[in-house]
């Protein structure tokens, strides 16, 4: 039945937003009200696709970029991948890479680096004399709505038609506290690389242009052909760096470098080096002064487990001797702590490897590892005896003390037997020349 209140409450349905209840009863929105909230409807949605657009997007896509150039990374086999396989890479990669200098099958560096786009963005944008608090404040307000700066890179060299050397750098911005104004934030660094030798001098010519090699030697008693390390100096970040020879099972450098990148679009974002690699969640690397993997090994004195050939391949000098006659000593150079060593003269059979600075007779004196009880484990003390031939190896950059003798590193005596000879020999093959290093 028709009624000109039913018509007049219909009416004021149009005119002001109102609604009807289950049960007939109308209820009345004022015109303002509904102006507000379909305001802030549409600037809810105006926010949504703008950090759609602006951060999540990008950060999808930067993640996924990342994990592709990752996967292409695993893809490639030093000493064994070729120029083709380089150029594959190349070619998918052509637009975030570039070589540094002419690029062909003989010699190539080329580089390949992955950011995040809002980065480069705010930096164009935000001029430099602006970024002070309010600079900080808009990169916390960013970070809490799911924004990380990251930042991936992959080298690699090409020389003779071979793919020798690779290094990665994964970089990403941590803010551990954002909404405290002392609190901004430190950087986890990832680095990988891939070295003939697992020890540097700097005299060596392979290595006098790159960085120290991390992680301590006593590692290679585990895995002779990786060491992981830490720098001790590093503020406002936390940083990790692997570095393995060509001779490594691929599969250990896939498991080593299988890079978690799911926080960088994930709510939880990443705060420790365990949360990116989960391989190294049982190192704690940045608990206390742990610098690197547990060292397997102990109770008690723990002698050298190292495998030949990797002592063959990262020693500097190899000298085949026959000791002849040894003295004690010891050393009071640390009050309360006398070291007792010992001085071993040895004739020189031969010269395996290398070039001996010092003396240049035939009868040199030798100081064996007088072993320690400091470190963990303790390690055992190594002895040149007298009537048996051994093989000395030495970085001889550092051997050689003012008095004349040389000092023998950890791991620098090896009984001269044929198979300990042929892993030596095998060892300092693996070896190779780079005619130009990677260096950051």
């Amino acid at each position: 039945m028709w009624n000109g209140r039913a018509t007049l409450s219909q009416q004021s349905f149009h005119l002001t937003g109102n609604f009807r209840k289950p049960g007939g009863v109308y209820l009345h929105m004022p015109r303002p009200l509904a102006r507000v909230l379909r305001v802030l409807l549409w600037t809810a949605a105006v926010l949504i696709v703008l950090w759609a657009t602006l951060i999540k997007g990008p950060m999808v896509l930067t993640r996924i970029r990342m994990q592709r150039l990752l996967a292409d990374f695993h893809s490639i086999y030093p000493m064994q991948s070729t120029w083709s396989d380089g150029q594959r890479i190349m070619t998918r990669w052509q637009h975030w890479g570039y070589a540094k200098g002419p690029c062909t099958s003989d010699d190539c560096d080329y580089t390949i680096e992955i950011s995040d786009p809002t980065w480069r963005r705010i930096n164009q944008w935000w001029p430099e004399h602006l970024r002070g608090e309010a600079w900080s404040i808009v990169l916390k307000s960013l970070y809490a709505l799911g924004w990380r700066d990251a930042d991936f890179q992959l080298k690699f060299v090409v020389q003779d038609g071979k793919i020798v050397r690779t290094r990665t750098a994964l970089d990403v911005d941590v803010v551990d506290d954002w909404h405290q104004p002392d609190n901004w934030d430190y950087i986890l660094i990832l680095r990988s690389q891939v070295r003939s030798r697992l020890k540097r001098s700097e005299d060596d010519p392979e290595h006098q242009h790159e960085g120290w090699i991390l992680g301590g030697d006593e590692q290679l008693d585990d895995h002779p052909d990786y060491k992981i390390g830490r720098p001790g100096g590093c503020e406002g970040c936390e940083s990790v760096e692997f570095t393995y020879t060509a001779a490594l099972a691929h599969s250990e450098v896939v498991r080593l470098t299988n890079y978690d990148l799911s926080c960088l679009t994930r709510i939880r974002a990443c705060k420790e080096i365990s949360d990116l690699l989960p391989a190294g969640r049982d190192w704690h690397f940045y608990d206390g002064d742990h610098m690197g993997p547990k060292l397997s090994g102990g109770p008690g004195l723990i002698p050298c487990r190292a495998e030949p050939r990797a002592l063959g391949r990262d020693a500097e000098v190899i000298l085949e001797v026959e000791p002849t006659h040894t003295v004690q000593k010891v050393d009071t150079d640390w009050p309360g702590h006398p070291r007792p060593y010992e001085v071993t003269e040895v004739k020189v059979i031969r010269l395996l490897k290398g070039d001996l600075h010092g003396p240049s007779s035939e009868a040199l004196l030798i100081e064996p590892f007088s072993g320690s009880d400091q470190d963990t484990p303790p390690e055992l003390s190594e002895h040149l005896v007298p009537g048996h031939r051994a093989f000395v190896l030495l970085n001889e950059s550092h051997g050689y003390q003012p008095d004349g003798h040389f000092e023998a590193p950890r791991c620098g005596v090896l009984e001269a037997t044929p198979a300990n000879l042929a892993a030596l020999k095998a060892g300092m093959a693996q070896e190779i020349t780079v005619r130009h290093p990677i260096t950051y």
